[in-house]
């Protein structure tokens, strides 16, 4: 059952949930271990009472995957997965395949095949120019392969 606490021991917590947060722990869980009956509403509260966040820069509170190194702070899309579709890609047109034709080897169709081949070509923009000079701007129904160096 969930009891009243002091401002001390309010202040503990939260110094603890700030520990976690730091080095991408579960706070939810730590929340619940010390009987919040509403962990992440107690988060979120926490965040906009005591660290004076605005809610555009609360954080979830849920565990983050270690070691894994992420682009402009976005956790879903790592760096290194987005090199290895350059490198497949990159592989497949040295190959002779078309762009529609290694984008679909990689399993990509339809509407993802584009959206990938921009999340690609806008990565090769930033960390391989040569690549990204040879890459068209857009997908062409007329699938015609492109000379890799």
């Amino acid at each position: 059952m969930a009891v009243p606490r002091t401002w001390e021991e309010k202040m503990d917590i939260l110094d603890h949930c700030m520990e976690l947060e730091k080095t991408g722990g579960d706070i939810l869980g730590y929340l619940w271990s010390q009987d919040y009956l509403t962990p992440r509403a107690t988060w979120f509260n926490y965040q906009r009472m005591y660290l004076h966040r605005k809610p555009y820069e609360f954080t979830d509170g849920k565990p983050k995957k270690k070691g894994e190194q992420t682009m402009n702070g976005m956790d879903s899309k790592t760096i290194a997965a987005r090199q290895k579709r350059l490198d497949e890609l990159k592989k497949r047109i040295g190959a002779g395949m078309g762009i529609r034709a290694a984008l679909t080897d990689m399993g990509y169709t339809g509407k993802s095949a584009g959206q990938t081949y921009r999340q690609i070509r806008n990565f090769a923009q930033a960390n391989d120019p040569e690549i990204y000079a040879i890459l068209p701007e857009k997908i062409s129904d007329a699938d015609t392969p492109v000379e890799v160096k």
